[in-house]
Parts: C-alpha cells; structure tokens; sequence
C-alpha cells in the first residue's frame, strides 16, 4: 500500500533543531519507520535543523541535482563529506534529472 503523510504541523518548531534527543518528534519518525518498509525524509535546500535531522535518521541519502546547473557542492554536499570523513554517512548518491 502506498502511503504519504507529513509531519504533523505540531513538530514544524522542533523539527527546526538538528537534536536527535528522543522528543515527539523523533518518535513519531520511529513510528512510521516501523510501521512502513521505508521512510522517505525531504530535506530543506539549506542545511537547516531540519536537513540536519533529516541526515541523522538517513539510512540512505539520495541527492537530486538538475544536469546543467553549476556543479559546485553547497553547504549540504559539505555536511555530507564531513559525516563520511567521520565513518558516518550511510552512503549518498547523486542523480541528474
């Protein structure tokens, strides 16, 4: 069965930080990961507390880049090579669209 929630409008303040502390929040995304095969998280463009989160809880990270468009890494490809430099990136992969 395919289904799509989003994060309820009562954790928007507390998904603004990068803690993993466990809060509702947290829960919540523990809940769906066990009730569903897998778990999709969209990150924000920047790297907010919410994209921080986001990489946090990643098993995988899928990166969309458009083909054209100037290659140079941002502050989340950064983010991303710092978490492998630590032994912490579950695997990233890049995908031109």
């Amino acid at each position: 069965m395919e289904r799509s929630q989003t994060v309820p409008e009562k954790f928007r303040s507390v998904a603004e930080t990068s803690d993993r502390r466990p809060d509702e929040l947290t829960q919540w995304i523990e809940a769906r990961e066990a009730e569903y095969d897998m778990v999709f998280l969209r990150a924000d463009f920047g790297l907010t507390g919410w994209t921080r989160r986001c990489l946090g809880f990643a098993d995988a990270i899928v990166l969309l880049g458009k083909a054209g468009t100037d290659p140079s890494k941002g502050e989340i490809e950064r983010a991303i090579e710092a978490m492998e430099a630590s032994g912490a990136c579950p695997g990233a992969y890049l995908v031109l669209i």
